[in-house]
């Protein structure tokens, strides 16, 4: 059984993570903004932190520059 104050502790570690991801992922978008990979990332970022707007938007981008690179790949085969 966890205890209170383990679970603060996991709570607090579990934030740490997650901004430390975010702070990873804002730099790699900083490199190559239409990096799919990472816009998902954050998408998922923001969902675990509540911000299910920008969580959307992220997913959004992700979505539609994956739809982009397919198509553009299949007339490429066409």
């Amino acid at each position: 059984r966890v205890d209170r104050r383990q679970r603060q502790m996991c709570i607090r570690d579990r934030d740490k993570s997650i901004n430390s991801l975010e702070k990873l992922v804002l730099g790699k978008l900083r490199r190559n903004a239409s990096d799919i990979e990472s816009l998902s990332i954050l998408g998922f970022i923001y969902k675990l932190k509540g911000e299910v707007n920008e969580a959307l938007e992220y997913y959004e981008r992700a979505l539609k520059l994956a739809n982009f690179e397919s198509s553009v790949g299949l007339t490429a085969w066409c």
